[in-house]
């Protein structure tokens, strides 16, 4: 099974889906494949392994990601991560508009977590065909379970 194809499956047993003024939004700058914005519908956010915290969004269309994820081994009170391969802190982060992932290369990502509200500012950098597109946005959500 591809990791996509896992994303997918597993998606459905931990979601939430935002209610009120929730935000999971994200532009993308220039546009990767033909997409200049992401907007989650549903979401998950808590510890999907005993080492990390997830905050992934799936789009309507059901095939559109965005995640980002944080290791659980630092502090409780870091809130600033950088994202990419070579990082001690470990954050990752991917946008998936197709079938295929595409991996933060680069970036940063700022976290406040309470037991109601997890509150992200993040704005990482995807490459594909050679270009890179920059993504950057913001998540306020309530948790689906508390790590």
């Amino acid at each position: 099974m591809t990791d996509f194809e896992n994303l997918k499956e597993n998606f459905a047993e931990n979601k939430a889906e935002p209610i009120g003024d929730w935000i999971f939004k994200a532009d993308i700058s220039p546009e990767l494949f033909e997409e200049k914005e992401f907007s989650a519908t549903e979401y998950i956010c808590q510890s999907l392994s005993p080492h990390s915290f997830s905050i992934i969004g799936r789009a309507k269309s059901g095939t559109k990601f965005l995640s980002i994820v944080l290791p659980l081994n630092s502090p409780k009170t870091k809130t600033e991560y950088e994202i990419g391969k070579g990082h001690p802190d470990g954050a990752r982060a991917s946008l998936t508009l197709t079938s295929e992932i595409k991996s933060a290369i680069s970036g940063k990502v700022s976290v406040k977590q309470t037991e109601d509200i997890v509150d992200a500012d993040f704005a990482f950098i995807v490459k594909n065909e050679g270009k890179e597109h920059n993504v950057k946005g913001r998540v306020h959500v309530k948790p689906t379970a508390i790590s």
